[in-house]
């Protein structure tokens, strides 16, 4: 059974040298297939880390107060990262920050500028990637 190419690399790896105008339908279709869903992604996290919402094959984890970590299939660094807090108290001032980004995962925090220290708190997340 052929593997299926979803990382950056795996997907130029499908386009040889092409001065002979050689690549399959098939090879297409798929760079095609995986880069369509690649533009802008998001997701959103509960308080304990629970995922309510991630793309397919994403998952997210609470590591410790006010600090997330989501674990996705990107394959590359060539993204940017934005995160919003979701406040359900008139007395909140969440300031989010992404403090990690990797080939596979991303770790945020979200940090309570009144009562000081991480927060834990529910947020959104959207991922623009640069194919």
């Amino acid at each position: 059974m052929a593997t299926t190419a979803t990382t950056l690399d795996e997907l130029l790896a499908l386009l040889p040298d092409n001065t002979s105008g050689q690549i399959s339908a098939a090879d297409m279709r798929q760079i095609v297939s995986v880069l369509w869903g690649k533009g802008s992604l998001g997701g959103q996290l509960a308080v304990d880390g629970a995922a309510a919402y991630l793309p397919a094959g994403w998952t997210a984890r609470r590591v410790s107060a006010g600090t997330y970590e989501v674990t996705h299939n990107l394959g590359t660094l060539n993204y940017a990262v934005s995160i919003t807090p979701l406040i359900h108290d008139t007395d909140s001032a969440i300031v989010p920050s992404v403090v990690s980004t990797t080939e596979d995962s991303f770790t945020f925090q979200t940090f309570h500028t009144l009562h000081g220290g991480l927060h834990d708190t529910y947020s959104q997340f959207v991922v623009a990637v640069n194919p």
